[in-house]
């Protein structure tokens, strides 16, 4: 059994930013008993859904992509040279960033004869 995690989402992207905003800094300045905490957590939240969106619809960063495509014709190499080693069974979760890392270890593999291009648009459990 070979486990494979996600590649890396824009939410590492956005707690880099977000540390560098006047706004979080204000808002971890404040005692959580502070009035002007609440707006300042609003907003924040704001922002979060902005960039990150919904847990189930998290994009891959820009990092995570380049990654994707690296270790997907990585993956490729290796199953062309061990095609026994290509797995009888793939499990995805429905999350987009698992879909998409599904997506780049796939791609680059010669022959299948599976419709790769669906993970990216399905919104169901896929076995493949």
């Amino acid at each position: 059994m070979t486990l494979i995690r996600h590649l890396e989402s824009v939410y590492n992207e956005y707690k880099v930013w977000l540390k560098d905003t006047q706004l979080h800094k204000d808002f971890v300045n404040l005692t959580d008993d502070d009035p002007s905490k609440y707006p300042l957590a609003l907003e924040l939240l704001k922002h979060y859904r902005k960039y990150v969106g919904p847990d189930f619809y998290t994009e891959v960063s820009q990092k995570g992509k380049e990654q994707g495509k690296l270790y997907g014709k990585l993956y490729a190499d290796l199953i062309a040279a061990y095609p026994h080693i290509f797995p009888s069974l793939i499990v995805s979760s429905p999350y987009f960033r698992t879909r998409l890392t599904t997506h780049y270890f796939l791609k680059y593999i010669k022959g299948l004869d599976l419709d790769i291009d669906a993970l990216l648009t399905t919104k169901k459990d896929m076995i493949l």
